[in-house]
């Protein structure tokens, strides 16, 4: 793609990784933007976008879309006409999202989202066979970032939308979208990650989908991109914007920690701890000294408690979560160094000269990249 670079006449090239890297589907910055009126003309949000897209998209796809359903007898004007249709048209929404060469798909992606403002909680009876078009569009347009993005906003959307219902089925809504979490490319993981994110931060079962989360990574550990899957969606669940985490960061953290050393099975736990490192390496990599307490205080509170208790499992693993940590940018994201020190000093001291080969490994990061 060109653009015309500010600094001269010329036309920049922008690489479709660089247009990519730019997009963002975090609920938390734009969800007040979902229209909450419809025109004055009509009662839905479903009726305000085909008279708008009719003057923006002439294609022959969006005209048959149209033929399918009682448009043009003036039939969906009114809320209870929509109702009344209701069947006919998400049918017909998902037979058209299914046409792999229609040139209207983003035309039908946010028909797709006025259609989920209308309907609202009767979008429930429909809602994985959307899921399943979606993510079938992923796959095979994962190199449009146009209709890349409008996917995942519209994703996004109905996530927003569908969020009293979704929260308590946040295992389906990984089991659908586990392949896109194992996808090659980094992109798609990371929007998806993004816009699942905010389900999780809603969710009052955070522990139980931990250990589920870890089963599944297990269940497939040959696939390592599936456990970089997980790690970004806890990341995204921590933070928020400009190098921020979340004000519930460090109880949402709190949880996947316990969750996660609670695990009885030591493959699948190491699993789990394994994701976890993932998740504080993105972490130290996006925030800075500034913004890092809120959680590194969570890990080395952690670490002190699993050392008095003589928890050497649970202690060894927070050594390897800190470890990450300060492995990232020379360590410079790290708040108070000081603590850190102590916290291992102390720790050696506790062990009587047994000291765990990662409380070692800890120790010398810290050395290397703090002093």
């Amino acid at each position: 793609m060109k653009i015309k670079s500010n600094s001269s006449d010329r036309f920049k090239y922008v690489s479709f990784t660089d247009q990519i890297s730019k997009v963002s589907v975090d609920i938390a910055q734009w969800h007040s933007s979902i229209a909450a009126a419809t025109s004055v003309e009509n009662e839905t949000h479903f009726n305000d976008a085909i008279i708008k897209y009719r003057d923006l998209d002439y294609g022959s796809y969006f005209e048959s879309f149209l033929n399918d359903i009682p448009y043009f007898n003036g039939e969906l004007r009114t809320y209870a006409q929509l109702l009344h249709q209701k069947d006919i048209i998400a049918n017909a929404l998902i037979r058209h999202l299914n046409i792999s060469e229609s040139t209207s798909l983003g035309t039908l992606l946010e028909l797709t989202t006025a259609f989920v403002q209308d309907i609202r909680e009767d979008f429930r009876s429909y809602i994985w066979e959307f899921m399943e078009a979606i993510i079938d569009i992923l796959e095979r347009s994962h190199e449009d970032k146009e209709i890349l993005q409008t996917v995942f906003f519209t994703l996004a959307k109905i996530f927003w939308l569908q969020r009293r219902h979704l929260v308590y089925e946040l295992r389906e809504v990984f089991r659908r979208f586990k392949r896109i979490f194992c996808c090659k490319r980094p992109y798609l993981r990371r929007f998806t990650a993004e816009a699942l994110a905010f389900l999780l931060r809603k969710s009052n079962a955070v522990g139980k989908l931990t250990v589920f989360l870890a089963e599944t990574a297990h269940s497939e550990i040959d696939n390592p991109l599936l456990i970089d899957g997980i790690s970004r969606l806890y990341f995204n669940a921590l933070k928020i914007t400009k190098g921020q985490f979340h004000s519930t960061a460090p109880q949402l953290l709190l949880e996947i920690l316990h969750a996660s050393f609670g695990i009885e099975e030591n493959d699948v736990r190491n699993v789990a701890i394994q994701i976890l490192v993932g998740t504080m390496c993105q972490c130290s990599i996006y925030t800075s000294k500034e913004y890092s307490a809120l959680l590194v205080d969570v890990i080395l509170e952690e670490y002190k408690s699993a050392i008095l208790s003589f928890n050497i499992v649970k202690s060894s693993s927070l050594a390897k979560l800190l470890n990450a940590w300060i492995s990232q940018k020379m360590g410079r994201s790290l708040h108070n160094p000081a603590s850190l020190f102590q916290v291992i000093i102390d720790g050696a001291k506790s062990k009587v000269g047994e000291v765990d080969i990662d409380t070692v490994g800890l120790l010398s990061t810290a050395i290397k990249r703090l002093i």
